[in-house]
């Protein structure tokens, strides 16, 4: 897809991605998960990564020309284990957060450049000499939002992303409108089902807010590009920002976090959106 002003998240952004590192060190150091960042031109704006210690690492820039800020997560990765890693700008502060947990924040108000950049995923564009700090390990549903999510948001992703967002396929169900009464917010619902994500539920109790709009978890949310990577590398978001891969990653189906794939980058291959 073509950038345009709607992939530009300069007053607001969350990035999520779940990760297994064959490797946590590249050549040179920091490989690179997510980013909109070349290193080689004035078109900084964002990276999600490690640093050379193996920690999770957000940087972001406010001009396009350096590093205007850096947080960092205090725990070190290990190789071989699935890790969810979020990153958060709310105009006021970055934060990282690990498997759904908050990290680590530090003060910072001065936005993200709307740079032209493609975003990338498991590597680093420097103009002149090409793509460095590659990932090598797989990689699994992918997020991007252009609003700030809160802590228990981000929580609430890292404990239900098997059940959320967009299901693939084409789905079919019953639906009745229900009308709270005058002053009530909530209705109690018993849904009935056969199986829930290969499990045997027969039904569940809930309480759903009608009132209430998380932003996160519709069509019509703030959810900017959604990859499942499951055997293609369409945008489940609905937006249409389709990624195009180089050096051929492979469709895992050995190591895989949810939906049977994860894409599995071999430290010389990545995937991106058109610049």
């Amino acid at each position: 897809v073509t950038d345009s002003s709607s992939l530009g998240l300069t007053t607001a952004m969350t990035a999520t991605v779940w990760i297994n590192a064959k490797t946590l060190v590249s050549t040179p150091t920091q490989p690179r998960i997510l980013d909109k960042y070349d290193y080689g031109s004035s078109n900084r704006s964002w990276i999600l990564g490690l640093d050379p210690t193996a920690k999770l690492t957000y940087f972001v820039s406010s001009d396009g020309l350096a590093d205007s800020k850096t947080v960092y997560s205090p725990t070190t990765l290990n190789v071989s284990q699935w890790y969810f890693l979020s990153v958060v700008y709310n105009g006021t502060g970055i934060s990282v957060f690990l498997n759904g947990v908050y990290e680590n924040s530090t003060a910072y108000s001065s936005g993200i450049f709307n740079g032209r950049d493609p975003l990338i995923i498991g590597a680093e564009t420097i103009t002149g000499i090409g793509t460095q700090r590659l990932f090598n390990g797989s990689i699994d549903e992918v997020t991007i939002w252009n609003t700030a999510l809160n802590n228990s948001q981000i929580s609430d992703i890292f404990n239900n992303q098997s059940a959320r967002f967009f299901p693939r396929g084409e789905i079919t169900t019953n639906f009745t409108t229900i009308t709270p009464s005058a002053g009530e917010t909530a209705v109690n619902l018993t849904v009935t089902a056969d199986t829930l994500l290969s499990s045997s539920i027969n039904g569940t109790v809930y309480w759903a807010n009608v009132s209430a709009n998380l932003g996160y978890n519709n069509t019509g949310s703030n959810l900017l590009m959604y990859y499942h990577l499951d055997n293609d590398y369409n945008d489940a978001s609905g937006n249409g920002n389709t990624l195009t891969a180089t050096g051929s990653p492979v469709f895992n189906t050995t190591i895989t976090k949810f939906g049977g794939y994860s894409t599995t980058f071999s430290g010389s291959n990545y995937a991106s959106t058109s610049s």
